[in-house]
């Protein structure tokens, strides 16, 4: 009887030793793959800006408006001498200006959310490697500590919450703004030139990743911290039974911290078909009206 017990017991543990390798490897494969699709995206919103400066390049410069601003120059006869003899390299300059005038917003937007994904990407890395020496960690002490660096964590999604929470929700306001306008130009002022379709697909699609990548960083943040919250309140009732101990007493570890745009949208993947599904409400409606002007 005492060897089958020993038989059973031994055969657990190793069973168990299985399990955690087997839910530690799901979470790391889980881990990689959404890093993957972040990435992607990524990638993506760098190609399709590319492809809009090369568009705009073109679209600028079969435009001639350096050129007409150069014409408009050269009326003030203290500066009609300069500018004939340069006129070419100016004429590349302001066409320089022109598209990164027109762009600039662009260019805000871009930089704004690669900074907000960076701090998300940051405290998704931090949380995920708490979670796993969390499940690992056998005495109380190593627990605490943990818990302590978790609280750490969570102070700056607090500072991130307090600091970009109305930034990034005119961000995305923006964006949807964009998304509509270049939709309607499409749709109602659509124009045989290539580079016009080239350049409204290119935006379209520069504007969209731009917001998914927002919202997949910032709601994979959001799940993370929720299974670290859970892990943590399942960790904190077997110590805090103690009424000696200060730590579990004063520390509220088990706070709910949520990035969200302007404390009124949680962000969430369901956060992008919302999105899509406003932008053609509201296309619907300005068609239907449209229509009804001209009738």
């Amino acid at each position: 009887m005492v060897c089958c017990r020993r038989c059973i017991l031994s055969r657990e543990e190793k069973l168990s030793v299985l399990i955690d390798k087997a839910s530690r490897n799901s979470d790391a494969v889980e881990a990689k793959r959404k890093n993957r699709t972040l990435r992607c995206i990524r990638i993506l919103c760098a190609l399709t800006f590319i492809s809009i400066l090369f568009i705009s390049v073109a679209y600028v410069m079969s435009d001639k408006r350096g050129d007409a601003f150069i014409m408009s120059l050269k009326k003030i006869k203290a500066v009609e001498g300069y500018l004939d003899s340069h006129s070419k390299f100016f004429s590349v300059v302001f066409n320089i200006v022109f598209i990164f005038s027109d762009y600039s917003l662009h260019i805000l937007y871009g930089l704004f959310v690669i900074f907000y994904n960076f701090l998300c990407y940051a405290a998704i890395q931090h949380l995920n490697k708490l979670h796993g020496l969390l499940k690992n960690s056998p005495t109380e002490n190593e627990t605490v500590l943990l818990i302590r660096k978790y609280d750490g964590v969570l102070r700056s999604m607090e500072s991130i919450e307090n600091l970009l929470c109305l930034p990034m929700y005119f961000v995305a306001l923006s964006l949807m703004v964009g998304l509509f306008r270049i939709g309607y130009a499409l749709c109602f002022f659509g124009k045989s030139d290539i580079l016009f379709y080239a350049y409204c697909c290119s935006s379209l699609s520069y504007q969209f990743c731009l917001m998914v990548t927002m919202i997949m960083s910032a709601s994979e943040a959001n799940r993370v911290a929720a299974k670290c919250r859970s892990l943590v309140a399942s960790l904190q009732k077997p110590f805090e039974k103690d009424s000696s101990n200060l730590f579990w007493r004063q520390l509220n570890v088990t706070r709910k911290v949520q990035l969200t745009l302007w404390n009124t949208f949680i962000i969430e993947r369901s956060l992008v078909w919302d999105a899509l599904g406003t932008l053609f409400t509201y296309g619907i409606l300005m068609g239907t009206l449209i229509s009804v002007n001209e009738s």
